[in-house]
């Protein structure tokens, strides 16, 4: 079984498929009650066991606003989930206008050592100016006095000129370091896709880095293989390498 919610001229409607074996019609009164969250629905497949099992379809919907439409969507998600769709992705609206990951910053004690491990290993491309910062509205603005900080952003590998980039920054006064762990709670790691993992953690251990667990394989719901293991940089950041497979 399948929907398409579609929006032809303004005017909006529901059309519906049936297969021998379908999943009951109430999914439907859940899809009638909550279609105007959507924004775009893509790759609704078909139930799990049935023909064309991972067939895509892809469907243009209605632009939804506000947090009840949204949560409305999530909702139906987890229904369609329940009732045995292999796959369902929504996007909608960002809350916040305008929305984009740009960076994420990495707290070094040698800023500029820790900078030429990650472009020698993979690639990173520094993005000028490096950073010198200090006064009243850097204090201000990360809410620490005497606040100074230097650096430098990379342009993290495989996105482009206007891509991502990593943040590697040292501050005075610089806090006592946790010791890393990978199960601790907020943020963990960074991962980077490689060619050959074994070589990959090979070259991190010599650069200076650790190994943190063994290097495993894996297989995901879609019967995907990725092939990946923990690592840290020599400042004991922990990082990821993956390769996948199919």
């Amino acid at each position: 079984m399948y929907c398409n919610i579609l929006q032809q001229e303004g005017q909006s409607h529901l059309s519906r498929g049936n297969r021998a074996n379908s999943t009951p019609g109430d999914f439907f009164d859940c899809v009638l009650d909550s279609w105007k969250a959507f924004h775009h629905i893509h790759e609704m497949s078909m139930p799990q066991g049935q023909e064309n099992r991972g067939q895509e379809r892809t469907n243009q919907g209605i632009r939804g606003r506000g947090r009840e439409k949204a949560s409305r969507a999530i909702i139906m998600a987890g229904i369609a989930d329940r009732m045995g769709y292999t796959t369902i992705q929504i996007r909608l609206d960002p809350m916040i206008e305008g929305s984009k990951y740009v960076h994420t910053n990495l707290i070094a004690q040698d800023w500029r050592s820790l900078a030429n491990f990650y472009q020698k290993l993979f690639g990173c491309i520094p993005v000028p100016p490096e950073r010198d910062l200090q006064g009243e509205k850097l204090e201000a603005g990360a809410g620490l006095p005497g606040a100074h900080l230097r650096g430098i952003h990379l342009r993290l590998p495989g996105h482009g000129e206007s891509g991502p980039t990593l943040e590697i920054f040292s501050y005075i006064p610089s806090a006592e370091r946790m010791p890393a762990a990978v199960n601790r709670p907020g943020f963990a790691h960074i991962a980077f896709q490689v060619a050959d993992v074994p070589a990959a953690r090979k070259d991190v251990l010599a650069a200076g880095g650790q190994a943190v667990g063994e290097i495993v394989t894996i297989q995901i719901a879609d019967g995907r293989k990725v092939t990946w293991c923990y690592v840290t940089d020599p400042e004991g950041n922990i990082l990821e390498l993956q390769a996948w497979d199919g």
